[in-house]
């Protein structure tokens, strides 16, 4: 505690923290933090890592133009990340050393915003409505996703005496695939039905190959299971059940706006901060901190909604069984 505050220049004495210093730290750490993320290993493992620099690295400041770059090196033999630190210009001798905190960013309004931990600014000339994304977006995704559409096929209804055999990649299936009608195989090939665990690319060769097969995917369900993609197409149905949400990658100013205008009336701006594409729960953040909402762009493509009232005792209920699961284990 006494080496936080002394790096954040905040005035801390003793040696036990009170919880007033503690939640002060705790708000200025996201003008310090940093992240890097594996791309190697399991989901759990290539969660966005946050971390400070130590008391040299932590006092470089920030300049549009830096003399020099730094980012994270992770050396898998020995298990460590260092911060790198080298320079982008000739240097002399008590020159100062700087960087760009919004390292890359070249559109003038997201900068902007990427900055605004450290450097306040108005967006009063932005607003906070969202329009959905243009035909290109999905396009993209769409290209990224590789996927092969499948050509147009009859319909076909399967006999009810008929038994199904299932191939399945999910021993959650596998293990509790018991009704009669249902027969388990190994052999993908022989299946009339295919529950897949990976991403099925390939739709076109099944729909011509075998028309009546079915599948536990369909063709572009990015758009309905994958969270940016959700809350985009949802706007199309003007609705109360849809949560004030915005896209960090695209909608950053909007969200800043909207954010800004809600502290000026005094309304609740707690949001829950979530993956596009990750599950239960991983990479996922509650704040009402706005330099903490804005840096977790910088992590992982994520989305944010407002908390409602639902989400309110959905985390409550949350919050109980992690305590009593602390309390039977030893842990909290």
């Amino acid at each position: 505690m006494s080496r936080m505050a002394a790096l954040m220049g905040l005035d801390f004495h003793g040696e036990i923290p009170d919880p007033e210093s503690v939640e002060q730290v705790l708000e200025e750490m996201w003008k310090y933090n940093q992240t890097y993320q594996l791309s190697q290993g399991s989901a759990e493992q290539k969660v966005p890592v946050w971390y400070i620099m130590d008391e040299f690295g932590s006092q470089v400041q920030h300049s549009d133009s830096p003399s020099c770059g730094l980012a994270p090196f992770f050396c898998v033999p020995e298990q460590v990340t260092y911060s790198v630190l080298w320079p982008l210009e000739d240097l002399d001798q008590d020159d100062e050393v700087t960087r760009d905190y919004a390292y890359g960013e070249t559109n003038p309004l997201i900068r902007k915003c990427r900055l605004l931990p450290w450097k306040p600014a108005d967006l009063d000339d932005v607003s906070s409505e969202t329009t959905e994304p243009s035909d290109e977006y999905y396009l993209a995704i769409a290209q990224e996703n590789k996927e092969q559409l499948p050509v147009e096929i009859e319909s076909f209804t399967v006999p009810h005496d008929r038994v199904l055999k299932v191939y399945s990649e999910l021993s959650q299936v596998s293990n509790n695939l018991t009704h009669p009608r249902f027969k388990l195989t190994d052999d993908q090939d022989e299946a009339d039905v295919i529950w897949a665990y990976n991403h099925i690319k390939d739709f076109r060769t099944l729909s011509e190959l075998r028309p009546h097969v079915l599948l536990n995917q369909f063709p572009c369900e990015s758009l309905l299971t994958v969270k940016d993609c959700l809350s985009a197409v949802s706007r199309r149905v003007k609705s109360d059940w849809l949560p004030l949400t915005f896209n960090l990658q695209t909608e950053l100013p909007q969200f800043i706006r909207c954010f800004q205008t809600r502290a000026q009336r005094g309304e609740d701006n707690h949001w829950i901060c979530k993956p596009w594409n990750l599950a239960r729960g991983l990479d996922t953040h509650i704040s009402n901190n706005l330099n903490c909402l804005i840096r977790q762009r910088e992590s992982t493509p994520k989305v944010q909604d407002i908390i409602t009232e639902y989400d309110l005792k959905y985390i409550g209920k949350i919050t109980v069984q992690r305590e009593r699961a602390g309390q039977r284990y030893g842990t909290m």
